[in-house]
This record gives C-alpha cells, sequence and structure tokens, in this order.
C-alpha cells in the first residue's frame, strides 16, 4: 500500500514539474511575441573568410553579453567624438 501511495506521490511531482515547465515556456514565448520586450539579433559569421571573428566569438562564454559590451563601449567613444 505504501509503495502505491508513494508511486502516485511521484508521478504527481513529476506531472507538476511538467505542467510548470509547460506554462512558464508558454508565458516567455508570449512575453516575447511583444516587439517592446524583446529585440532579437541574427549575426551570421562565415568560418572560411572570417575565421578570426568566428574563433574569436567560440572562445567567449556569454556571446551575447560580450557583444553587447563591445556596442556599449562603441556608444561611449562615439559620445566623446562628438
Amino acid at each position: 500500500m505504501d509503495e502505491k501511495k508513494e508511486l502516485r506521490k511521484e508521478q504527481k511531482r513529476i506531472y507538476q514539474r511538467e505542467y510548470s515547465k509547460k506554462t512558464n515556456n508558454e508565458a516567455a514565448k508570449k512575453w516575447q511575441k511583444n516587439s517592446d520586450n524583446i529585440m532579437r539579433v541574427a549575426l551570421n559569421v562565415y568560418p572560411k573568410t572570417e575565421s578570426d571573428i568566428a574563433e574569436h566569438l567560440r572562445k567567449q562564454e556569454n556571446k551575447a553579453g560580450y557583444l553587447k559590451n563591445l556596442i556599449r563601449a562603441d556608444i561611449e567613444k562615439n559620445k566623446e567624438n562628438f
């Protein structure tokens, strides 16, 4: 009897975990669809002709953070020039 009870509890935990994942993913997708919340930018890098860029990006643990920092540094640099 206890084994059945434990099995039901475990099944319930699994169901709740899966439900939580599903609802959180759906909420994230809905939030991202609103263009005011997120902006997606794609960057194509061709390893054959841009191997230096490709290799440098591969070394970065956080590519998005790295690129954002480069952009912020460029913004600051351009503020000084004007």
